[in-house]
C-alpha cells in the first residue's frame, strides 16, 4: 500500500535510517524508519491511497475458447508500477514484457494456460485461462473446407449407406 500525506513529506538520506524493511506481501514497498523522526498519521488524513499491483491481461486466446491449431500464439499485456523483467507462459519465456507473446504447444482436450509476470522487485503474479484444443478440424467438416455445408452432409450420407 502506498500512502502519501500532502503536508508531511520529508526526504532523509537512507544512511540515517534506523531500520529498513518491506511490508508483508508488498515486496515493492520499502518501509524506512528514522530513530529521531517517526510519525504516524491516521489513514483518514491521507490524500492518496493506492495498491501497487500487476495487471495481467491475456488477449488471445480467451478463457473457454476452442483452439484448432497447436502451438497457439498466446498474447497479452502486463502493467506494473515497477519494471517488468520477465514474462512466461506455461514456463515458456515470452517475447516482450508490457506487450508480450509466446508460442505454446497444446494437448488434445482442455488445457490450462498460465502467464507469470515478475517485476524488478521480484514481486510476481499470475493469471490462468482454460481452452479446449481440438485438432481434428471443424467437427463434422468431412470435406475439410473449414465450414459445415451441404458437401459435408453428402459425404456423411455416403458413409452411412456404405458408399465411402
Amino acid at each position: 500500500m502506498v500512502v502519501k500525506y500532502a503536508d508531511d513529506i520529508s526526504y532523509e538520506p537512507l544512511e540515517n535510517a534506523a531500520s529498513v524493511g518491506h511490508l508483508v506481501g508488498e515486496p515493492g514497498v520499502m518501509v524506512v524508519k528514522y530513530a529521531d523522526d517517526i510519525s504516524y498519521q491516521p489513514l483518514y488524513d491521507s490524500t492518496d491511497v493506492g495498491r501497487r499491483e500487476l495487471d495481467i491481461n491475456i488477449t488471445y486466446p480467451q478463457h473457454g475458447d476452442i483452439v484448432l491449431n497447436s502451438p497457439v500464439n498466446v498474447n497479452g499485456t502486463a502493467i506494473s508500477p515497477n519494471e517488468i523483467v520477465d514474462v512466461t507462459v506455461n514456463g515458456i519465456p515470452a517475447t516482450g514484457t508490457t506487450s508480450w507473446n509466446a508460442s505454446v504447444p497444446l494437448n488434445f482436450g482442455i488445457n490450462t494456460i498460465t502467464v507469470n509476470v515478475t517485476t524488478n522487485t521480484t514481486y510476481s503474479a499470475e493469471k490462468s485461462i482454460r481452452v479446449f484444443y481440438y485438432y481434428g478440424g471443424l467437427f463434422g467438416d468431412f470435406n475439410g473446407n473449414g465450414i459445415l455445408d451441404s458437401g459435408d452432409v453428402t459425404i456423411l450420407m455416403r458413409k452411412i449407406v456404405g458408399l465411402e
